[in-house]
């Protein structure tokens, strides 16, 4: 038993850093797929169960809820990730080698800080919206609409426009089926809005109508 014990101390003394270190970073790699699957499932529920229908969200949303999480997020997995980087940076050789790997380390950053950073920003995002608007007035704003769609994979979406600018909110087909073969210029949208963060409104209903300005 003692000789069996020693063997076995050996061999593991015998483990070259080079093996030592794949074998950290195979378990890593394991851990962190377990994060991301996670991180996936939370952001699936959060936009499916809490996310709000909002117009006119502008620059500023896509600023501070969008690129400046995302970017700090891919600057902090950097720096939790560096001695893997550099180290990999070091074994390969080639030119290309060297971009494809950052290259794919870039995506997998890009998708691990939107899934963590950014959903937890638009969560912030969608709190705050929803007490702000809570105080505001209700207010009604008829337009014209662009375009009823019912793609096979996605959600269905009525688009119109609001002061100029694109935009549209997700329904459910039952409610717009009838509208399939009609043509959108013959119809308006009445949408219930009650204003919220910056130049933003939370919708919270919404009608077709007749459009008038057609006649």
């Amino acid at each position: 038993m003692k000789k069996q014990k020693k063997y076995r101390k050996v061999k593991k003394m015998g483990i070259s850093k080079m093996e030592e270190y794949l074998l950290k970073e195979e378990k890593l790699d394991k851990r962190h797929l377990r994060i991301v699957m996670a991180l996936m499932i939370i952001w699936i529920l959060h936009y499916i169960l809490l996310d709000l229908e909002t117009i006119g969200v502008g620059e500023n949303y896509s600023i501070y809820i969008f690129y400046i999480p995302v970017s700090l997020g891919i600057i902090a997995l950097g720096f939790y990730r560096k001695p893997m980087l550099l180290n990999n940076l070091r074994i390969k050789e080639s030119f290309r080698a060297k971009l494809i790997f950052l290259s794919s380390m870039f995506f997998q950053g890009l998708l691990f800080s939107y899934l963590s950073f950014g959903t937890l920003a638009h969560g912030i995002w969608n709190q705050l919206n929803s007490i702000l608007s809570e105080s505001n007035r209700t207010e009604y704003i008829t337009v014209p609409v662009k375009k009823f769609s019912f793609p096979h994979k996605g959600r269905n979406q009525i688009s119109f426009y609001v002061d100029g600018e694109s935009e549209f909110i997700n329904v459910q087909f039952q409610s717009i089926k009838k509208y399939r073969d009609s043509d959108p210029r013959n119809y308006a949208i009445e949408l219930k809005v009650n204003k919220g963060f910056w130049e933003s409104y939370v919708v919270n209903g919404w009608k077709i109508r007749p459009n008038d300005s057609t006649n």
